[in-house]
């Protein structure tokens, strides 16, 4: 049996030590930078300088072998915007009857399911990865067709689809 990975913490305490985590990486970033300012600024104050030559090419090497830090990157963020709806159509608006699906006929995934949804419906699939929610919207969208079975879309039912893999 499948057992699902457990987290000793909540959804708030991840939130706030990734925005600690990246506080720090941000924070070593700007520190780096200031020191690599300051390397930079002695190279070019004494690089002509015979007496510091020396001291000079150390820094040079110093600054090479610094690694390079990037800065913290915002995360992108995605905004949705859902078109006004028309409230009349008549239910059901969307439906499945007897469907049976596979891929491979030696591995069926649905077997005579029967779903329905009306303009009130509100659905909510929850379930192990490899379960089969993903292939169960695409049917109802029609992205896949049954094998065997009828799936019904109101004629004026328009799908909006946000795939997980964007």
């Amino acid at each position: 049996m499948c057992q699902r990975a457990q987290f000793p913490c909540t959804k708030q305490w991840y939130q706030r030590r990734v925005r600690e985590k990246l506080k720090a990486q941000q924070s070593e970033y700007e520190a780096q930078q200031a020191e690599r300012a300051h390397i930079q600024a002695f190279i070019d104050r004494f690089r002509v300088n015979a007496n510091r030559a020396a001291l000079v090419q150390s820094k040079i090497k110093m600054l090479e072998r610094m690694p390079v830090l990037r800065p913290v990157e915002a995360e992108k963020e995605v905004v949705f915007k859902f078109p006004d709806v028309d409230n009349n159509l008549a239910p059901p608006i969307l439906r499945l009857e007897s469907v049976t699906f596979h891929y491979s006929p030696d591995c069926p995934m649905f077997k005579k399911i029967d779903i329905s949804a009306d303009m009130d419906s509100r659905i909510c699939l929850v379930g192990d990865n490899g379960a089969g929610k993903s292939t169960l919207l695409k049917l109802l969208i029609k992205d896949l067709e049954p094998i065997d079975g009828y799936s019904f879309h109101h004629r004026h039912l328009r799908v909006g689809y946000f795939s997980q893999h964007f």
